[in-house]
């Protein structure tokens, strides 16, 4: 398996019911395993409703999938391999970013192109919606070190921020606007992104993969080569608390609904579920067959699935069964 970029999106859908879930009960029959690309999966993302899934992958490709039947509506070629790929939270685009340094942007019903939006130089490894849909974030690769922000409804690019030294591998926005990127320079930003300002997280010694908001954009997670995830105040920057998660680089994070737990997963060939303030390993699931590039909750129909995938070229979906305090 190829493994040229070895980092992953990690999606969190918005919107889950209150409660907790107990790993102890669990549905086997209904894991549901979605095959059809021919490389690695590096980036699952679902629409706002939860119907549609969307997978990017080194094979230069997208598929989008109908969730409840598990088949594929529709296959998006791209010219390179595709690292990310992404529904804004209204539902209305579909963006994707690729190895040959474009972001493209898809009706999101349709699927049909919309247009290309071009400025980076090399590969774009990670992309970004605002919470109202209005701004696509998008990083560069080892070429590039730049973040660049873009209006949706015209395509232009009204925001360059530069700071990083080395290829951004994880972007993301909070629920309340608030801008974060993670970079192969070891260091995680937090922007005021329409006046360029940045607050630099330093702690990682090795590169840093994805960042993460919690739900209420409280806290940020960021997952490293270093093995480690940490978990920093997104209002001050203060460093929280570091979970040593295991012996392999871990590539991707996510949190819960309710923002108590962590999903966690890289090299290791496994998933791990953390109740991540109080440093408790709540589940290890070992099924993968190689390294998972990306994980995170996905809730339809009163249901809540815990999905990945990877190297193994699949998509994973295993229930939980949320019990309601």
């Amino acid at each position: 398996m190829k493994t040229t970029w070895p980092i992953v999106l990690v999606i969190m859908l918005q919107g889950l019911v209150s409660g907790t879930t107990s790993w102890l009960h669990s549905e086997p029959a209904a894991n549901r395993v979605l095959t059809h690309h021919r490389d690695n999966i590096y980036s699952i993302a679902a629409s706002p409703d939860g119907r549609w899934l969307v997978s990017a992958s080194e094979d230069m490709t997208v598929c989008v999938w109908d969730w409840p039947t598990g088949k594929v509506m529709a296959r998006l070629e791209h010219d390179g391999p595709v690292y990310e790929a992404s529904f804004s939270p209204d539902g209305r685009w579909l963006a994707t970013a690729d190895g040959d340094g474009k972001v493209h942007l898809f009706d999101g019903r349709s699927l049909l192109r919309v247009r290309c939006l071009e400025g980076h130089t090399g590969p774009v490894y990670a992309l970004a919606f605002s919470p109202d849909s209005r701004w696509l974030a998008t990083g560069g690769g080892e070429k590039d070190h730049a973040c660049r922000v873009w209006e949706v409804s015209t395509g232009k690019s009204v925001q360059t921020l530069l700071g990083h030294q080395d290829a951004i591998y994880g972007v993301a926005f909070g629920a309340n606007g608030q801008l974060a990127t993670a970079s192969g320079d070891k260091t995680v930003r937090l922007w005021d992104w329409r006046h360029g300002k940045a607050q630099v997280l330093q702690g990682h010694t090795s590169y840093v993969y994805r960042c993460r908001f919690s739900p209420d954009a409280r806290h940020l997670a960021t997952a490293s080569h270093d093995r480690t995830v940490r978990i920093w105040e997104s209002g001050t920057g203060k460093l929280l608390r570091t979970l040593q998660i295991s012996k392999q680089p871990v590539y991707a994070v996510a949190f819960s609904g309710d923002g108590k737990w962590l999903a966690c997963a890289g090299e290791e060939h496994a998933v791990r579920i953390w109740d991540w303030q109080n440093d408790a390993l709540l589940k290890l699931l070992t099924g993968p067959k190689d390294a998972v590039y990306a994980v995170g909750w996905l809730h339809l129909d009163g249901r809540e699935y815990l999905v990945y995938g990877g190297g193994e070229m699949r998509i994973h979906a295993a229930p939980a069964v949320r019990a309601t305090k």
